[in-house]
């Protein structure tokens, strides 16, 4: 059984992606809260363990690393086959990767478009050689990799997008095509209400990835 555990500690580091308003967010950062949140989380029958945080999970401002290793000494303590969390390409070190040894890990990375100058005016915070040496790092140490791509990111085209796909799917264990879409808080939206971008309709969207 797989399970999805959304946990809220601090801030993303970074926060400035143009699509992103989650990332603006903050929360208290308590290891003792998210010691018991992990505890009252029912875990029975859950083989493949899904953590979401709005963030960085191997950031340490955002989750101390006691909080990670006390993490990692439960989940290899449950019956959890494999465990998903999501990192920007600068938290993904050795000295992080190794509080993870013995557990089936993926991390799952936004790349979203891999165009350096698309990223830049995405302002994302890192380039696409930046994304390939976490990668290796991540395969070095037999850990999976997940790739998001987003799908009509502003300032990109067809062409970034297929070279993204393509890049991707060479380089990850699994592909993530998100359909773009902004939150409230963020850039993107302010350009979807003065009518300069629009997201995809369900229709268009599937249109696109099913070449």
């Amino acid at each position: 059984m797989e399970k999805t555990l959304i946990l809220s500690s601090g801030k993303c580091s970074w926060s400035k992606c143009y699509a992103c308003g989650w990332g603006k967010l903050e929360a208290p950062v308590d290891v003792e809260r998210l010691k018991a949140r992990i505890e009252a989380t029912s875990l029975l029958g859950v083989t493949k363990l899904k953590v979401f945080a709005s963030g960085s999970f191997l950031d340490d401002a955002q989750f101390p690393r006691a909080f990670r290793q006390w993490f990692a000494d439960y989940i290899r303590k449950t019956r959890i086959n494999e465990l998903v969390i999501e990192s920007r390409p600068e938290y993904i070190t050795q000295k992080a990767l190794d509080d993870f040894k013995g557990i089936k890990l993926t991390v799952a990375i936004g790349l979203e478009c891999a165009d350096d100058r698309v990223l830049k005016k995405y302002r994302k915070g890192f380039t696409v050689a930046q994304w390939l040496k976490a990668v290796k790092l991540l395969r070095k140490n037999r850990v999976s990799v997940r790739t998001y791509v987003m799908v009509n990111i502003p300032f990109g085209n067809a062409r970034a997008l297929e070279k993204t796909v393509k890049l991707a799917i060479r380089e990850s264990d699994s592909v993530v095509l998100i359909n773009t879409f902004p939150h409230a808080k963020a850039s993107l939206f302010d350009l979807w209400v003065i009518g300069r971008w629009k997201p995809l309709d369900k229709g268009q969207f599937e249109a696109i990835v099913s070449h």
